[in-house]
């Protein structure tokens, strides 16, 4: 396997801005922590439900920096049980899920949880980073600029999982 060098990596601070258009979420501070595994984003009021054949997940989140609400639905790719930073074993909802940070746009895996307690709405964790071959510097923030998300006008199929 060839190893990546420093022009194929691209840095990032340990704080940027991001977005999650599938879910309507725009441009809001996401902790970037290679000590975490696997993204989470802040979310609350989980509905369970079925679409079709397969298990869906309803639940609220910040749309954006203001603190304003919204109410999302996406496909449950599973649930697992992880410890939260207390060290509270709880089970968490995984989804799939397009972010956008900087101009690049991938698919990352995302935990909801509830982190009404910490700083940070969304955490990146490194499962999310190796995709992209993203290095953190510890030192910096706001290393990647505004999100730039394409709209379907711009020829990119925009998901809308988010309900209105």
């Amino acid at each position: 396997m060839k190893k990546a060098t420093i022009k194929q990596v691209n840095l990032i601070g340990w704080r940027e801005h991001v977005c999650l258009p599938a879910l309507g979420i725009c441009n809001i501070a996401a902790k970037i922590d290679t000590g975490t595994r696997t993204s989470a984003l802040h979310a609350t009021d989980f509905d369970p439900f079925e679409k079709g054949k397969w298990p869906w997940i309803r639940f609220t989140v910040r749309a954006d920096n203001s603190g304003r609400r919204r109410t999302c639905a996406a496909p449950i790719m599973d649930q697992r049980n992880t410890r939260n930073p207390s060290g509270r074993t709880e089970c968490r909802f995984l989804i799939e899920t397009p972010i956008v940070l900087g101009a690049e746009k991938w698919l990352i895996d995302l935990l909801l949880t509830d982190r009404a307690d910490m700083e940070y709405d969304l955490v990146v964790g490194r499962t999310a980073l190796r995709k992209k071959k993203l290095i953190v510097n510890p030192g910096q923030s706001w290393l990647s600029g505004e999100p730039v998300v394409k709209t379907a006008d711009e020829g990119e199929h925009v998901d809308q999982q988010a309900s209105p």
